[in-house]
């Protein structure tokens, strides 16, 4: 690791542990690469440290990493955004140690973003089964926990540069996305809710996103249009997206976006109602106070928007006015919202002295 910078105790104590398992790692960047570099079950606590310390940018951002167990491999394969390399080899193999030279050399300057991964077969035999590895050297492409090629053997750079045209074609893919995010997180953290809504639709605008993001774009705002307080443009842009395309076709992330505001919607529309409905049963119980079954009511109404205080200071007016109402279901009512509290809820305890006395 490279750069000037002042490490706490716990950092170079996680570093030996890091380097006790990688015997060969060339890494830059910052703080967040490095999380998604080192994260395995034994490395938790680089969270702690989380976009703390600034590293020096070195000439080559390529990583490579030497596993000594073949099952940090997954450990690596979940964090890592872009295609990785897997080389595995046997150190009695001359042509794996020419690839590893061969992809020294090639790697750092052509395809700095594609991480390579090293793991001796004869070490990890059952993990080569499972590869189903007859020959070393052999490279796999790894995309997102799929296997997405392999190269069996010594190629020479012309091959090594065809076999990667898929890995490049995945990552440029894949650097439109993180472009996309990065947008959208900044749209997003405009303090102003009409300007997010404006961001958001600026990159709508964009012809290198329309095409493929608008669905999760166009799902974006109309949450953000909830969010800001303008229900009626919301269920708008609602309506319209479901509109627009077959359920079978949508992006699941915005299909996710649009479920939740659809379940945000509804319950904002229940709680009007509910509201709306409040406020009728209070004008009438103040016109008619001994109303039990109003009153009643009124307690449900309460105990559904977790407005239990109000509910629980109804049930106990009930129980004033008459304590058999109906079977004591006055009684029965406040002793549902007592157990849903817990005996220890200041609330309860308050209403219960008030209930003995």
């Amino acid at each position: 690791v490279h750069g000037d910078f002042k490490i706490k105790k716990e950092m170079n104590v996680l570093f030996k542990r890091v380097f006790g398992r990688v015997s060969k790692s060339v890494f830059s960047g910052n703080a967040r690469n490095m999380i998604n570099f080192f994260r395995t079950p034994k490395s938790y606590t680089i969270n702690l440290f989380y976009l703390k310390h600034p590293i020096r940018q070195v000439a080559s951002s390529h990583r490579t990493m030497t596993l000594s167990d073949s099952s940090e491999i997954n450990d690596f394969v979940k964090v890592e955004r872009n295609p990785l390399l897997l080389h595995c080899y046997a150190e009695w193999s001359e042509n794996a140690k020419k690839l590893d030279a061969l992809l020294s050399s090639v790697l750092p300057n052509k395809y700095p973003h594609f991480p390579l991964m090293r793991v001796d077969i004869d070490k990890n035999q059952e993990f080569a089964e499972t590869m189903q590895i007859r020959s070393v050297p052999t490279l796999f492409i790894i995309y997102k926990t799929n296997v997405i090629d392999r190269l069996i053997g010594l190629p020479d750079c012309a091959g090594i540069d065809s076999f990667l045209s898929t890995a490049t074609i995945l990552y440029d893919s894949d650097k439109l996305e993180r472009d996309l995010e990065e947008e959208i997180n900044r749209s997003l953290n405009q303090k102003e809710d009409e300007k997010k809504i404006e961001a958001l639709q600026n990159i709508l605008k964009k012809e290198n996103y329309n095409e493929k993001y608008n669905d999760y774009i166009e799902a974006l705002i109309a949450d953000t249009y909830f969010t800001a307080g303008n229900v009626a443009q919301s269920k708008l842009c609602l309506k319209q997206w479901k509109n627009k395309l077959p359920n079978g076709e949508r992006d699941p992330k915005a299909s996710e976006i649009i479920t939740k505001l659809s379940e945000k919607i509804n319950s904002s529309q229940s709680k009007s109602a509910e509201d709306t409905l409040i406020v009728t049963l209070l004008s009438h119980i103040q016109k008619s106070p001994e109303d039990l079954e109003k009153r009643y009511e009124l307690v449900l109404s309460l105990y559904k928007l977790e407005r239990y205080e109000e509910a629980i200071e109804n049930c106990l007016d009930m129980l004033k006015i008459n304590r058999n109402w109906e079977n004591g279901k006055a009684k029965e009512k406040l002793l549902e919202i007592f157990e849903s509290l817990g005996n220890t809820s200041e609330i309860v305890l308050q209403a219960r002295r008030e209930l003995s006395s």
